[in-house]
């Protein structure tokens, strides 16, 4: 997510007032992750999260700053079935998902994921 004034004051209008800024950053993959040390810096309690499936060779924009956020998702996305998905709390934790619903997302790199936040 590029990082300029406009992008903070945005966010900065969708916290509460006595938030310190937001919780997680989710980098979801590779192509998408310029700047990620700009917000931390803006936002020091800020968890960037990230797959490592965009590290090493599938890291062609040679950020090694990625191999040290917050939280590091392991396990492969495409295990199980077709019904189960590899999912992960905010804590980086892998479990798996059956859902009753299908969802799709492009599959560009082992890397990629998508959020599904359920209250």
């Amino acid at each position: 997510p590029r990082f300029n004034k406009k992008s903070v004051q945005i966010v900065q209008s969708l916290l509460a007032e006595d938030s310190d800024g937001p919780d997680y950053l989710f980098l979801t993959h590779v192509d998408d992750t310029a700047d990620h040390l700009k917000w931390r810096e803006e936002f020091p309690s800020l968890k960037r999260i990230f797959h490592r499936g965009d590290l090493g060779k599938a890291n062609w924009l040679g950020d090694t700053t990625l191999e040290d956020v917050e939280i590091l998702l392991k396990g492969a996305a495409d295990e199980g079935d077709e019904e189960t998905f590899q999912a992960w709390n905010l804590e980086g934790d892998s479990f798996e998902l059956k859902l009753d619903t299908e969802i799709s997302w492009p599959d560009e790199a082992k890397g990629d994921f998508l959020v599904l936040h359920t209250p």
